[in-house]
């Protein structure tokens, strides 16, 4: 039992470790896109007592995200800060998928999980990027934990409330949580729906989501506005269509827990499915509002594939168990073929210079399959020969604001200047298209990155 208690803590530690190791590569890009927008958020937050954007009142992304990155990005500057932000996110996130896991299924279930969660592409990419995702997956999975503590011990339950508004509070894939906290409760714990530390739980943490709608009605005069709601309806009119799309793209083992584990993800399910119908709730809680979303990403169904992954693991050890006489040349056998296809979407889907170098040897897939990592790499290509070219004091054109901003500092070499000027001359850009001014530079690697200058006139 001792060394049980204290195999545990080394074994996260190892998987911390490993995650750390695959995410160093990723730091050498920078923030971009919502991380930026969470990152200045916070800074408002702050600094100025408002939530908004360059003085305009923001009604997209949930506040404790950007609450919490102000403590990392006013120590460690705008980029380290998000990148160490979500490294850590994603160390709380495996440490609250063991306890949940090991609740659930197992101790060497919850290990295994843990591992395949570290190892996975998605993972690992938003551990680099600075996105809420894997806070909010730590906040969830942690919600959901204390419910199942509060089994014994109904104190948990205001503490799973708690847990659950903040994670409302970063990402509203969290609501339909208590939809589930509240039927399970009906159905395995009928007994407990008058219980004082229930309803404590279940209106505390209402409480805490509902500072955003009191905030955005005094803002907005609407609780419910949201930018979210506009991008919807303006791209997704049609929500049935959108389902079925999304229902195809998630179901796509391309796209989720990846072709090693998916047929054991199946497997696992039609074995034990009954037994962990907690389980099978929360996750399909996770995936309400991303079987609605108009963009297709797993970084939106986070948590329900990490508990697919448990499935997978779950269905692997129960095929191992029913072969006692050959089950150590299956294990050598399996584990050699998850080094293969996981290393293989490691190269593809997360590291964009392995990427590219798979594309020069070999050429089996589209040079450019969309991938953020495949854009990273270009885009980084291209700046590499901007900072070895470009004169001293010369101008870099951004495209808004956010990244002239979150990119003056610690992106470019340090006597260049970052402006969203565009009459300043001469100005060197980098971008996807070649129209803004003469190319120097393209990159070899798809997508084709250019690096162009505009001269001054009379030149």
């Amino acid at each position: 039992m001792r060394s049980r208690r204290i195999f545990i803590p080394m074994y996260l530690l190892g998987c911390c470790a490993l995650l750390t190791l695959l995410w160093l590569p990723g730091t050498r890009y920078p923030i971009v896109s919502d991380t930026i927008n969470y990152a200045l958020l916070g800074r408002s937050l702050w600094e100025h007592g408002t939530y908004a954007l360059f003085g305009v009142p923001h009604a997209k992304y949930l506040f404790l995200y950007s609450f919490v990155s102000y403590l990392f990005t006013a120590l460690l500057g705008l980029q380290w800060g998000m990148h160490i932000l979500s490294l850590v996110s994603g160390f709380a996130a495996l440490t609250v998928t063991f306890l949940l896991i090991r609740r659930t299924f197992s101790p060497i279930v919850a290990a295994g999980t843990v591992l395949a969660a570290a190892l996975h592409p998605t993972f690992i990419l938003l551990s680099t990027v600075g996105s809420s995702d894997l806070f909010f997956a730590f906040l969830f999975f942690a919600s959901a934990y204390a419910y199942l503590l509060a089994g014994e011990r109904r104190g948990y339950y205001l503490l799973s409330g708690i847990l659950l508004g903040l994670a409302c509070l970063t990402r509203y894939n969290g609501l339909p949580l208590f939809v589930v906290f509240v039927a399970y409760t009906l159905w395995k714990r009928r007994a407990d729906l008058r219980d004082p530390w229930f309803i404590a739980g279940m209106l505390g943490g209402a409480g805490i989501f509902a500072l955003w709608l009191v905030r955005n009605t005094l803002v907005f005069g609407n609780p419910f506005f949201s930018e979210y709601t506009v991008e919807l309806t303006a791209n997704a009119p049609h929500h049935l269509r959108q389902i079925l799309s999304n229902l195809v793209y998630y179901g796509n083992p391309v796209h989720n827990v990846f072709p090693f584990f998916f047929p054991f993800a199946l497997y696992g399910l039609w074995r034990h499915a009954r037994e962990q119908n907690f389980l099978l709730l929360i996750a399909l809680a996770g995936f309400a509002l991303a079987a609605i979303w108009w963009v297709q990403a797993i970084r939106f169904a986070l948590p329900s594939f990490i508990v697919l992954l448990a499935f997978a693991v779950w269905g692997i050890l129960d095929l191992l168990s029913h072969f006692p006489r050959s089950s150590f040349l299956l294990a050598v056998s399996l584990s050699g073929a998850f080094l293969v296809v996981q290393g293989l979407s490691l190269c593809l889907y997360t590291y964009g210079a392995c990427n590219a170098a798979f594309d020069r040897t070999f050429g089996l897939v589209p040079r450019n399959m969309g991938l953020s990592s495949e854009g990273f790499f270009a885009w980084d290509e291209a700046r590499n020969f901007l900072n070895a070219n470009a004169p001293a004091g010369a101008n870099v054109l951004v495209f808004d604001e956010f990244d002239a901003v979150a990119w003056r500092e610690g992106v470019f070499r340090p006597d260049l200047r970052v402006t969203t000027d565009r009459s300043l001359c001469p100005l060197f850009s980098i971008s996807q298209r070649n129209d803004e001014g003469s190319v120097l530079y393209q990159t070899p690697d798809a997508p084709v990155t250019y690096v162009m200058e505009k001269e001054c006139a009379g030149e």
